[in-house]
């Protein structure tokens, strides 16, 4: 009796570790043969880019050209869409790029449930509802904090004994314009501002919802808070309308303040996403009230 008893015992043991095995995923590595498959945790995720362009920006040919490249260490924000009735973005992760340049790989892990054909966003900066307000006017400033890129992959293969996801090459495109702005008098005198403001209706785009939409309702206005000590200030600005070249174009209202006085001026233009943009304000002085 006592040897039917171990016996049993033992084939219970084998039948649990039989039964374990069959339920072991680290067997198989996924591949878009089965696109519903799906997996939970934390993986690798190595991407590299098709095009070089990101928010390391110099100027070059006496500010008439912008180099845009990848700075090593940069940090790439990888969201997921969640929900069907009212969806979300939610960040997964973040990439760094491994190498300065014109290419390089961009490289870290990302953490939830992923399945082969699911997709993912990547986003050169982290969004909120004020994105574009709140610049200092500087380069450096907005090619760190303001230079918005993004790009779309979709997921190819789950390999659990590496841990890693594979997916489709992405390539970055524009979510903003740069504009570089050239502050005068009508007399050609430098104004060397403290704040500069700009205004729209209905195209200026001043941030981003959490599902990633434009919020861009009339009247916008963005403030950049500047150190007086330049009259060249460079602005990252989003055209909501952008790429629509049937439309009227959009009048920007500019308002710039040097000591205690405040200029003005207008200018009407189409600012498309990927473009840099130079050009020179003449601002008239307002008479004080």
């Amino acid at each position: 009796m006592t040897h039917l008893r171990n016996g049993f015992h033992l084939l219970l043991l084998l039948l649990a570790v039989v039964l374990w095995g069959c339920g072991d995923s680290s067997d198989t590595a996924y591949t878009t043969d089965d696109p519903g498959q799906s997996a939970y945790g934390t993986w690798t995720l190595h991407v590299t880019p098709a095009d070089g362009s990101t928010r390391a920006l110099t100027l070059t040919n006496g500010y008439k050209t912008l180099t845009e490249s990848w700075a090593a260490g940069e940090k790439v924000f990888v969201y997921q869409q969640t929900g069907t009735t009212d969806p979300t973005m939610n960040l997964v992760g973040t990439l760094k790029a491994q190498t300065s340049g014109g290419t390089t790989t961009l490289s870290g892990s990302v953490t939830g449930t992923f399945s082969n054909g699911g997709q993912l966003w990547l986003y050169t900066q982290e969004l909120s509802p004020t994105f574009y307000d709140g610049q200092d006017g500087t380069l450096a400033t907005l090619a760190a904090k303001y230079d918005l890129l993004y790009a779309d992959i979709t997921i190819e293969a789950i390999d659990p004994d590496t841990h890693t996801l594979t997916t489709k090459q992405p390539t970055f495109q524009a979510l903003r314009s740069i504009c570089r702005f050239i502050l005068e008098d009508t007399e050609q005198n430098a104004l060397n501002a403290t704040k500069l403001t700009v205004s729209a209706d209905n195209s200026l785009v001043k941030g981003y919802d959490n599902n990633w939409e434009a919020i861009h309702d009339a009247p916008v206005t963005l403030t950049a808070t500047l150190d007086g000590k330049t009259n060249v200030v460079f602005l990252s600005m989003a055209d909501f309308l952008s790429g629509n070249t049937k439309r009227t174009l959009p009048t920007y209202t500019f308002t710039a303040t040097v000591g205690s006085d405040t200029y003005t001026c207008k200018k009407s233009a189409r600012l498309e996403f990927g473009q840099y943009y130079a050009t020179t304000l003449t601002m008239t002085k307002q008479s004080k009230q």
